[in-house]
Protein backbone atom coordinates (compact mmCIF):
# COMPACT_ATOMS: atom_id res chain seq x y z
CA UNK A 1 0.00 0.00 0.00
CA UNK A 2 1.03 3.85 -0.88
CA UNK A 3 1.23 5.42 2.96
CA UNK A 4 -0.05 8.79 1.32
CA UNK A 5 -2.96 7.07 -0.64
CA UNK A 6 -3.76 3.64 0.88
CA UNK A 7 -3.85 2.55 -2.21
CA UNK A 8 -1.80 -0.64 -3.43
CA UNK A 9 1.56 0.13 -4.69
CA UNK A 10 0.49 -1.54 -8.47
CA UNK A 11 -3.51 -1.87 -9.28
CA UNK A 12 -5.11 -5.57 -8.34
CA UNK A 13 -6.12 -5.49 -11.90
CA UNK A 14 -2.58 -5.55 -13.26
CA UNK A 15 -1.57 -8.11 -10.97
CA UNK A 16 -4.38 -10.34 -12.14
CA UNK A 17 -3.50 -9.50 -15.37
CA UNK A 18 0.12 -11.10 -15.10
CA UNK A 19 -0.68 -13.79 -13.33
CA UNK A 20 0.44 -12.10 -9.95
CA UNK A 21 -1.89 -11.75 -7.02
CA UNK A 22 -0.51 -12.60 -4.54
CA UNK A 23 2.65 -11.84 -2.64
CA UNK A 24 4.53 -8.43 -0.92
CA UNK A 25 5.26 -5.90 -3.74
CA UNK A 26 9.16 -5.07 -3.12
CA UNK A 27 10.30 -2.25 -4.91
CA UNK A 28 13.14 -2.81 -7.17
CA UNK A 29 15.92 -0.28 -8.91
CA UNK A 30 16.77 1.64 -11.47
CA UNK A 31 17.69 -1.55 -13.94
CA UNK A 32 13.22 -2.59 -12.83
CA UNK A 33 12.55 0.74 -14.02
CA UNK A 34 11.99 1.05 -9.96
CA UNK A 35 9.14 -0.99 -10.49
CA UNK A 36 7.60 -3.85 -8.01
CA UNK A 37 8.84 -7.45 -7.13
CA UNK A 38 5.82 -10.28 -6.66
CA UNK A 39 7.08 -13.27 -6.43
CA UNK A 40 9.03 -13.97 -9.49
CA UNK A 41 7.60 -11.39 -11.85
CA UNK A 42 8.72 -7.61 -11.63
CA UNK A 43 5.70 -5.30 -12.54
CA UNK A 44 6.89 -1.76 -13.95
CA UNK A 45 5.36 1.20 -14.59
CA UNK A 46 5.56 2.02 -18.48
CA UNK A 47 7.23 5.43 -19.41
CA UNK A 48 7.34 4.74 -22.99
CA UNK A 49 5.28 2.54 -24.45
CA UNK A 50 6.60 2.28 -28.16
CA UNK A 51 10.12 1.16 -27.13
CA UNK A 52 8.42 -0.92 -24.08
CA UNK A 53 6.34 -2.97 -26.65
CA UNK A 54 9.62 -3.31 -28.77
CA UNK A 55 11.55 -4.39 -26.30
CA UNK A 56 9.48 -6.89 -25.00
CA UNK A 57 9.10 -8.19 -28.24
CA UNK A 58 12.49 -8.38 -29.14
CA UNK A 59 13.49 -9.72 -25.35
CA UNK A 60 10.81 -12.49 -25.52
CA UNK A 61 12.99 -14.81 -28.18
CA UNK A 62 16.13 -13.44 -28.04
CA UNK A 63 19.64 -15.10 -27.42
CA UNK A 64 22.92 -13.56 -26.90
CA UNK A 65 26.02 -15.84 -26.31
CA UNK A 66 27.13 -15.02 -22.75
CA UNK A 67 24.13 -13.24 -21.60
CA UNK A 68 20.78 -13.83 -19.79
CA UNK A 69 18.40 -11.85 -21.08
CA UNK A 70 14.79 -10.91 -18.75
CA UNK A 71 12.24 -12.10 -20.55
CA UNK A 72 8.41 -10.61 -20.75
CA UNK A 73 5.84 -11.63 -18.77
CA UNK A 74 2.66 -11.70 -21.23
CA UNK A 75 -1.12 -10.74 -19.75
CA UNK A 76 -3.91 -13.34 -19.10
CA UNK A 77 -5.39 -11.70 -22.60
CA UNK A 78 -1.40 -12.03 -24.18
CA UNK A 79 -0.71 -7.88 -24.25
CA UNK A 80 3.01 -6.79 -22.87
CA UNK A 81 1.20 -3.80 -21.61
CA UNK A 82 -1.56 -3.01 -18.93
CA UNK A 83 -3.02 -0.38 -18.07
CA UNK A 84 0.68 1.44 -18.44
CA UNK A 85 2.01 -1.10 -16.74
CA UNK A 86 4.61 -4.27 -17.88
CA UNK A 87 5.65 -7.52 -16.41
CA UNK A 88 9.26 -9.40 -16.77
CA UNK A 89 10.30 -12.16 -15.03
CA UNK A 90 13.13 -11.61 -12.12
CA UNK A 91 16.44 -12.63 -12.37
CA UNK A 92 19.12 -12.09 -9.70
CA UNK A 93 22.06 -9.84 -9.74
CA UNK A 94 23.70 -6.61 -9.04
CA UNK A 95 24.77 -3.37 -10.74
CA UNK A 96 28.09 -3.63 -12.18
CA UNK A 97 31.13 -2.50 -9.58
CA UNK A 98 34.28 -3.01 -10.83
CA UNK A 99 33.28 -4.77 -13.65
CA UNK A 100 32.14 -2.76 -16.34
CA UNK A 101 34.89 -4.00 -19.04
CA UNK A 102 32.36 -6.94 -18.80
CA UNK A 103 29.45 -5.26 -19.78
CA UNK A 104 31.41 -3.50 -22.50
CA UNK A 105 31.85 -7.01 -24.01
CA UNK A 106 28.82 -8.21 -23.22
CA UNK A 107 27.22 -4.98 -25.29
CA UNK A 108 29.36 -5.93 -28.28
CA UNK A 109 28.08 -9.28 -28.52
CA UNK A 110 24.49 -7.82 -27.69
CA UNK A 111 25.24 -5.54 -30.71
CA UNK A 112 26.20 -8.50 -33.09
CA UNK A 113 22.59 -10.34 -31.69
CA UNK A 114 20.49 -7.30 -32.59
CA UNK A 115 22.34 -6.75 -35.84
CA UNK A 116 19.94 -8.39 -38.36
CA UNK A 117 16.99 -6.14 -36.39
CA UNK A 118 14.46 -3.99 -38.43
CA UNK A 119 15.22 -0.57 -37.06
CA UNK A 120 11.74 0.40 -35.25
CA UNK A 121 9.98 2.82 -36.50
CA UNK A 122 9.79 5.26 -33.44
CA UNK A 123 13.84 5.33 -33.65
CA UNK A 124 14.67 5.86 -37.61
CA UNK A 125 12.18 8.42 -38.02
CA UNK A 126 13.74 12.27 -37.15
CA UNK A 127 11.81 14.69 -34.81
CA UNK A 128 10.03 17.03 -36.70
CA UNK A 129 7.49 17.91 -34.22
CA UNK A 130 7.02 18.91 -30.82
CA UNK A 131 8.22 16.29 -28.57
CA UNK A 132 7.43 14.84 -24.99
CA UNK A 133 8.92 14.37 -22.18
CA UNK A 134 8.87 10.58 -22.18
CA UNK A 135 10.99 11.91 -25.86
CA UNK A 136 13.65 13.15 -24.17
CA UNK A 137 16.21 10.44 -24.61
CA UNK A 138 15.10 10.06 -28.76
CA UNK A 139 16.19 13.51 -29.09
CA UNK A 140 19.11 13.53 -26.97
CA UNK A 141 20.22 10.88 -29.44
CA UNK A 142 19.22 12.76 -32.87
CA UNK A 143 21.21 15.94 -31.43
CA UNK A 144 24.91 13.70 -30.03
CA UNK A 145 24.79 13.11 -33.53
CA UNK A 146 23.47 15.79 -36.13
CA UNK A 147 25.61 18.48 -37.53
CA UNK A 148 23.33 21.07 -35.94
CA UNK A 149 22.31 19.91 -32.43
CA UNK A 150 20.63 22.97 -31.29
CA UNK A 151 18.02 22.15 -34.67
CA UNK A 152 16.73 19.08 -33.08
CA UNK A 153 16.76 20.70 -29.74
CA UNK A 154 14.68 23.33 -31.23
CA UNK A 155 11.53 21.25 -32.52
CA UNK A 156 10.37 20.61 -28.97
CA UNK A 157 11.28 23.96 -26.98
CA UNK A 158 9.87 27.30 -26.65
CA UNK A 159 11.75 29.94 -28.01
CA UNK A 160 13.17 30.96 -24.52
CA UNK A 161 14.06 27.30 -23.66
CA UNK A 162 16.92 27.14 -26.10
CA UNK A 163 18.86 29.76 -23.75
CA UNK A 164 18.53 28.23 -20.78
CA UNK A 165 21.60 27.79 -18.92
CA UNK A 166 21.93 23.77 -18.95
CA UNK A 167 21.41 24.23 -22.59
CA UNK A 168 23.74 26.82 -23.20
CA UNK A 169 26.62 24.84 -21.59
CA UNK A 170 25.63 21.49 -23.25
CA UNK A 171 25.72 23.02 -26.67
CA UNK A 172 29.02 24.77 -26.13
CA UNK A 173 30.52 21.36 -24.19
CA UNK A 174 29.08 19.39 -27.66
CA UNK A 175 30.90 21.87 -30.23
CA UNK A 176 33.89 21.76 -28.11
CA UNK A 177 33.90 17.94 -28.57
CA UNK A 178 32.08 18.04 -31.96
CA UNK A 179 34.97 19.66 -33.67
CA UNK A 180 37.31 16.81 -33.09
CA UNK A 181 35.25 13.72 -33.71
CA UNK A 182 36.45 11.19 -36.16
CA UNK A 183 34.32 10.54 -39.05
CA UNK A 184 32.45 7.16 -39.04
CA UNK A 185 31.75 5.13 -42.46
CA UNK A 186 30.10 2.06 -40.68
CA UNK A 187 26.47 1.34 -41.40
CA UNK A 188 24.06 1.81 -38.03
CA UNK A 189 21.73 -0.80 -37.00
CA UNK A 190 19.63 -2.05 -34.05
CA UNK A 191 21.43 -1.44 -30.65
CA UNK A 192 21.23 -0.68 -27.02
CA UNK A 193 21.08 3.08 -25.45
CA UNK A 194 21.25 1.74 -21.75
CA UNK A 195 23.71 -1.04 -21.23
CA UNK A 196 25.59 -0.55 -17.98
CA UNK A 197 22.64 0.37 -15.80
CA UNK A 198 20.49 -2.72 -17.42
CA UNK A 199 23.09 -5.28 -16.90
CA UNK A 200 23.18 -6.90 -13.55
CA UNK A 201 25.89 -9.69 -12.30
CA UNK A 202 25.11 -12.77 -9.92
CA UNK A 203 28.09 -14.42 -8.95
CA UNK A 204 29.56 -16.86 -11.69
CA UNK A 205 26.19 -16.32 -13.41
CA UNK A 206 26.12 -15.13 -17.26
CA UNK A 207 25.82 -11.01 -17.16
CA UNK A 208 21.30 -10.29 -17.29
CA UNK A 209 20.15 -8.15 -19.47
CA UNK A 210 16.96 -6.56 -17.70
CA UNK A 211 15.95 -4.26 -20.68
CA UNK A 212 16.77 -2.90 -23.91
CA UNK A 213 16.40 0.60 -25.23
CA UNK A 214 16.32 1.08 -28.72
CA UNK A 215 18.95 2.92 -31.02
CA UNK A 216 19.97 2.65 -34.31
CA UNK A 217 23.78 3.66 -35.17
CA UNK A 218 27.17 1.77 -35.77
CA UNK A 219 28.53 -1.33 -34.54
CA UNK A 220 30.30 -0.51 -31.15
CA UNK A 221 28.00 2.04 -30.15
CA UNK A 222 26.81 -0.06 -27.08
CA UNK A 223 29.49 -0.52 -26.12
CA UNK A 224 30.62 2.64 -25.89
CA UNK A 225 27.35 3.80 -23.97
CA UNK A 226 28.72 1.71 -21.55
CA UNK A 227 31.92 3.00 -21.18
CA UNK A 228 31.30 6.06 -21.20
CA UNK A 229 28.45 6.29 -18.45
CA UNK A 230 31.56 3.63 -16.51
CA UNK A 231 33.53 6.75 -16.64
CA UNK A 232 30.88 9.37 -15.54
CA UNK A 233 30.34 7.86 -12.63
CA UNK A 234 34.33 6.59 -11.44
CA UNK A 235 33.43 2.60 -12.13
CA UNK A 236 35.80 2.53 -14.35
CA UNK A 237 39.17 4.05 -15.19
CA UNK A 238 39.97 6.05 -18.22
CA UNK A 239 41.91 3.44 -19.52
CA UNK A 240 39.05 1.68 -20.44
CA UNK A 241 39.31 3.71 -23.98
CA UNK A 242 42.30 2.34 -24.77
CA UNK A 243 41.15 -1.41 -23.51
CA UNK A 244 38.92 -1.43 -26.34
CA UNK A 245 40.89 0.47 -28.94
CA UNK A 246 40.66 -2.39 -31.45
CA UNK A 247 36.85 -1.94 -31.88
CA UNK A 248 36.39 -0.20 -34.97
CA UNK A 249 35.99 3.46 -34.57
CA UNK A 250 36.15 3.25 -30.74
CA UNK A 251 36.85 6.74 -30.20
CA UNK A 252 34.36 8.69 -32.44
CA UNK A 253 31.90 6.17 -30.78
CA UNK A 254 33.07 7.54 -27.46
CA UNK A 255 32.84 10.99 -28.31
CA UNK A 256 29.11 10.29 -29.90
CA UNK A 257 28.12 8.49 -26.78
CA UNK A 258 29.25 11.31 -24.24
CA UNK A 259 27.51 14.01 -26.65
CA UNK A 260 24.43 11.88 -25.44
CA UNK A 261 24.76 12.30 -22.33
CA UNK A 262 25.33 15.82 -22.69
CA UNK A 263 22.14 16.46 -23.95
CA UNK A 264 20.15 14.08 -21.56
CA UNK A 265 21.66 15.81 -18.86
CA UNK A 266 20.52 18.83 -20.31
CA UNK A 267 17.27 18.19 -21.09
CA UNK A 268 16.29 16.07 -17.58
CA UNK A 269 17.98 19.26 -15.97
CA UNK A 270 17.86 19.85 -12.25
CA UNK A 271 16.87 15.88 -12.49
CA UNK A 272 20.37 14.49 -13.27
CA UNK A 273 22.12 16.73 -10.38
CA UNK A 274 25.00 18.32 -10.78
CA UNK A 275 26.54 16.41 -13.37
CA UNK A 276 28.49 19.39 -15.56
CA UNK A 277 31.90 18.55 -14.20
CA UNK A 278 31.68 14.52 -14.48
CA UNK A 279 30.77 15.29 -18.63
CA UNK A 280 33.44 17.86 -18.70
CA UNK A 281 35.76 15.58 -17.17
CA UNK A 282 35.15 12.52 -19.36
CA UNK A 283 34.91 15.41 -22.02
CA UNK A 284 38.87 16.25 -21.20
CA UNK A 285 39.84 12.66 -21.15
CA UNK A 286 38.61 11.73 -24.46
CA UNK A 287 39.98 14.71 -25.71
CA UNK A 288 43.38 14.30 -24.34
CA UNK A 289 43.08 10.48 -25.41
Amino acid sequence: MSAATGEPLVPEHVRAAFHAETGDAVPMGYAWDYGFRIGQVVLSPVLDPDNAAWSAKVREHLQVEGLRVARPVRSTDGRFIVAGWKATSFGAGELASGRVDEVVLAGLRLADALAQLPAPDFVAGPVTTAWEPKEIYRVADQAAWADDPAAVLAVGLDGDAIANDELKSALLLAARISALIPEIAAPSHVGHADMLTTTLFSGSQAPLVTDLVATVRPHGYTAALAAVDGMLFDATDPAIMHRFSHVPDFTALLMRALLYRVFVAALRGAEQGNITERLERVADLLIKG
